[in-house]
């Protein structure tokens, strides 16, 4: 239907490589077009923008205009593109069959039926060396100029170019910048010895897929050519119509599209003044292009438009003052004058759909206080502008400044986290943002920069992954928590590293998840024996030296001291059990080599703990049923043990000393439910204060969840814990106190106001990782069955607890008949 309504192609049709303008691939980034330009493109990550304050803001921009500012010459010009498209690629791995498979299966399907757009952004800094000849083919045909001075012309561009690049991704630091080069792709293992041979052979263009791309609108490999790149840059071709309508083929379908353009400049202009355009739900390609004019050709131009509003009369009396305040600026070089040109390629599935898009993009220019039009005649110009170094094509050029086009362009993105190239590989899960992207969520720190430069310094370095979960009872931090501890089970599967995950639970609400993913949960209850016998442990040094401080701790309790000699008769003793035949080896047994000759003595201190001793629970038991190693996740509710102060601190001495021989190598994520509970035992605030700073060696991290911020920040440990904290989860939280939000954890002003505004019951939150913040949202609707399962109660988890009794540990044999009880139950109810 495109072909008979737009004209099929005939032998008078123009070659398409007429309109690209490409030469050679002169470097691995270093590309030399047909006029003899020569380019370089980045690809940006962006800048956080959407919680950022304005201040921030305003600095970007600032900064931004001097990086214009350092490159200003009349041989350079800046191409920036904005690329929004669809991507929805969800983070692999292999998960244990059962429970957590399941899981992840269904939460990929509702994550791929989603719509999911991304905006890539590209900046193309060209250096012309002769920026009003015709072209290098014409040059080579009537120059005079020697060989040797063509290759000397040709080394010196090359030489800027380099200089370029290294300013640029100086200046461009903040956006994450990648210089776009050349690779290759390694052979497979079952590729045969032929085909692994040409690959060595094969380079590809990132730059080349990158302009094919905006000719095409499908993303694909493109290896360097030998012929002319503009004769095979391009797959397919666009169609252009009447009216400024346009066609884009695609192998498998075809797009509409339309050219939008500026009519009319906005006055003033700010940054960020097209973010509106980061968020629409469809596809567009934006290209504008800014070359830079010598300063005296910047003040004739200005003069002469001075004179012609003077010409005006008094109703541009204004204008005239902000010409003349302008060329002061020019002359004091606070920014460069340049000939800016913007065309937008809007894109829909059917000429309604292109109609609406048109429409929504046509809002966000509006706003800006742009006024826009859709182009006609000017549509095919309008489109081969968008390839960087299109100096031909470009329209409705207008001079403004470099601060009006750092406001244009801004360089502000919504960050996507990072799908691959962690700490741990691939991303832990994908959330959905409020931008309608995807968010690759990782507990570790994503900044490539600091981890490649920490890699030179440090090949072992491991990043920093501590997490703190901030939300009030009801936000959804136990779903949160059990939903991010079933993504990490992909980790427990790798031959090479084990991985154990360690859960404080509290109020039974991560029981019944922990055994569905084949962990083992232990109901810690005040009064019944734990099944834990410290002496049973294997005799080694670090084993005895614990249990010699453990013993000392019941001994000198409530202010008591010991003396050198009461402390070697505990040590002795200690060493004796441990000697012992393995039946004797337990608590009561050290009481035989302590003699009980005062009262209140040591051996009256630890009678308390065993025997018929009130405490006798805790450790005098005859085994240690404490099995770490044999379960991928180990979680403890630890509702009872932290409102016993007698019992909470030794219980956690055994429990983090039993943890920390889980760090043999192996991957170890430590949830922590109301931690602040945890961090009113002393022991426990001085041991994590160590942990929070060791365990990243370690390969492990901690999961931290809490009610408030001022939690946290009422503790001695306060400062630790944010600046040894990676990322923090902030959920909804109306009441939010500024002072503990923004001066406690360092959110700037709009991150507390979108804390304060998301919904409580949104299921959304603020994900903060260093200066990178964005909304996300964890939304499970339509897993009733799984959210029964990821947040217990009591009367669930006494089920499970019932049902594990009967049916064995193996969720394969309990889960079924849980989930078939629970629907009775409800049904009974209903």
């Amino acid at each position: 239907m495109a072909a008979t309504k737009y004209g099929a192609r005939n032998s008078k049709e123009v070659p398409i490589g007429k309109f690209i303008p490409y030469a050679t691939q002169v470097t691995e980034n270093i590309i030399k077009t047909v006029s003899g330009d020569y380019l370089f493109v980045i690809k940006l990550d962006g800048a956080s923008h959407q919680a950022a304050s304005d201040q921030t803001l305003n600095a970007w921009h600032v900064s931004l205009n001097g990086f214009l500012m350092n490159i200003a010459s009349p041989q350079v010009a800046v191409w920036s593109n904005t690329v929004r498209r669809t991507y929805n690629v969800y983070p692999t791995g292999e998960y244990p069959p059962g429970f957590v498979a399941e899981l992840n299966e269904k939460y990929l399907s509702k994550m791929r039926s989603d719509v999911m757009m991304v905006n890539e952004l590209y900046v193309t800094i060209i250096y012309r060396s002769q920026p009003n000849k015709l072209s290098s083919i014409v040059e080579a045909l009537f120059s005079k100029t020697s060989k040797t001075e063509l290759l000397q012309t040709h080394l010196a561009a090359i030489e800027q170019c380099e200089d370029l690049i290294a300013t640029a991704m100086a200046s461009l630091d903040k956006y994450n910048p990648k210089l776009l080069g050349c690779y290759q792709v390694a052979a497979k293992p079952t590729d045969s010895k032929e085909v692994a041979e040409a690959k060595e052979h094969v380079w590809f263009s990132e730059p080349l897929e990158f302009f094919s791309y905006l000719i095409d609108g499908v993303w694909q490999r493109c290896p360097v050519p030998r012929s002319p790149i503009r004769d095979m840059l391009a797959t397919s071709r666009p169609l252009f119509g009447k009216g400024g309508s346009i066609v884009l083929k695609k192998p498998a379908d075809h797009d509409f599209a339309a050219i939008l353009a500026i009519q009319e400049y906005p006055t003033p202009t700010g940054p960020g003044m097209l973010d509106g355009l980061l968020s629409v739900p469809f596809e567009f390609v934006m290209g504008q292009s800014f070359t830079f004019l010598s300063k005296p050709a910047a003040r004739g131009r200005m003069t002469r438009q001075r004179d012609r509003m003077r010409n005006a009369g008094e109703v541009a009396e204004s204008q005239v003052k902000g010409i003349d305040e302008a060329l002061d600026d020019l002359t004091s070089n606070r920014f460069a004058l340049g000939t800016h040109s913007l065309a937008i390629l809007v894109k829909g599935k059917s000429e309604k759909e292109l109609k609406d898009n048109i429409s929504q993009i046509g809002s966000v220019l509006s706003d800006a206080g742009i006024r826009w039009l859709r182009e006609d005649v000017g549509a095919a110009g309008g489109f081969w502008s968008l390839l960087p170094g299109n100096f031909t094509y470009r329209l409705r050029m207008g001079d403004i400044s470099s601060a009006n086009f750092a406001g244009f362009t801004g360089f502000h993105n919504f960050p996507i986290g990072r799908l691959n190239g962690t700490q741990w590989g691939e991303a832990v899960t994908m959330f959905k943002t409020d931008a309608g992207s995807p968010y690759y969520f990782s507990f570790h720190k994503v900044d490539e920069i600091e981890m490649r430069g920490a890699a030179k310094i440090d090949p072992n370095h491991k990043e920093l992954a501590n997490t703190i979960v901030i939300g009030q009872s009801g936000a959804g931090k136990t779903v949160l928590g059990t939903f991010l501890l079933a993504q990490l089970q992909k980790y427990r599967l790798n031959p090479k590293q084990k991985m154990t995950a360690v859960f404080f639970d509290k109020d039974l609400g991560a029981a019944v998840a922990i055994r569905a993913m084949g962990g083992k949960y232990y109901p810690l209850k005040n009064g019944h024996p734990t099944g834990w016998n410290p002496f049973k442990l294997e005799p080694t040094p670090q084993n005895i030296t614990f249990v010699e401080s453990l013993m000392r701790w019941f001994c000198t309790r409530n202010n008591q001291t010991i003396t050198p000699t009461q402390e070697k008769q505990i040590s002795d003793a200690v060493r004796s059990v441990f000697a012992a035949k393995p039946e004797i080896r337990r608590f009561r047994s050290i009481l035989q080599f302590i003699p009980n000759t005062e009262i209140g003595g040591v051996n009256d201190r630890l009678s308390r703990w065993c025997l018929d001793g009130p405490n006798a629970w805790l450790f005098d038991n005859e085994e240690d049923n404490l099995h770490l190693s044999d379960y991928p996740i180990i979680g403890f509710d630890v509702t009872d043990f932290l409102e016993n102060e007698e019992t909470r601190t030794p219980t956690m001495m055994y429990l983090l000393h039993r943890i920390d021989s889980l760090f043999d190598g192996r991957k170890v994520p430590i949830f922590m439910d109301e931690f602040s509970k945890l961090l009113d035992d002393p022991a426990f605030e001085s041991l994590s204060k160590n942990k929070l700073v060791t365990i990243r060696k370690q390969d492990g991290f901690l999961v931290m969840f809490l009610q408030y911020p001022e939690q946290a920040l009422s503790s001695p440990i306060a400062q630790g814990l944010i600046s040894q904290t990676a990322t923090k989860i902030f959920l909804p939280n109306p009441g939010a106190d500024r002072k503990a939000y923004v001066d406690g954890f360092k959110c700037t002003d709009a991150e507390y106001n979108v804390i304060r505004h998301l919904g409580e019951k949104s299921r959304k939150f603020l994900i903060k990782q260093g200066n990178q913040s964005i909304v996300a949202e964890l939304n499970l609707r339509g897993f009733n069955k799984e959210l029964a399962v990821l947040s217990g109660n009591a009367a669930t988890s006494l089920l499970c607890e019932r049902l594990v009794a009967e049916h064995g540990e193996n969720p394969e044999n309990w889960l079924p008949v849980f989930h078939k009880q629970l629907e009775e139950l409800y049904d009974e109810k209903h």
